[in-house]
């Protein structure tokens, strides 16, 4: 009898195991890809803040965003820099003017080979 409690423990356990191998794949891909949309709208928003900071500053700012970073440049100074662990930039340039406007109303992105758009003038990054 108690080699037959074994049987099944080993049984269940051996479902157990199955079940999670098909299971956890599935579930980091959708954890990294909701980590992927919090750093577009992070992006975003920081774009935002910089941008204000410009109009409160009275200076015009640029922002270069290269493969996982953004540099903010004051003339030939850089200012502050940004990694990012998801997204993935084509080399872009942006002007933060004194008036707190960016000087495009998008910026593109790349996440696991598919291109996203960030829309700098409403809510969401899409």
């Amino acid at each position: 009898m108690r080699g037959f409690t074994m049987i099944e423990l080993l049984i269940v356990l051996t479902i157990m195991g199955l079940i999670m191998a098909l299971v956890a794949p599935l579930s980091l891909h959708a954890i990294n890809r909701t980590e992927a949309k919090m750093e577009l709208v992070e992006v975003k928003n920081w774009l935002r803040n910089r941008s204000n900071k410009a109009f409160l500053e009275q200076r015009d700012y640029q922002v270069i965003l290269n493969k996982n970073a953004a540099v903010v440049f004051l003339g030939a100074s850089t200012i502050e820099s940004k990694q990012f662990k998801y997204l993935e930039f084509p080399k872009q340039e942006l002007t933060l003017n004194r008036f707190g406007m960016l000087s495009t109303g998008s910026v593109s992105a790349k996440y696991l080979k598919q291109t996203l758009q960030i829309e700098l003038q409403d809510n969401d990054a899409s």
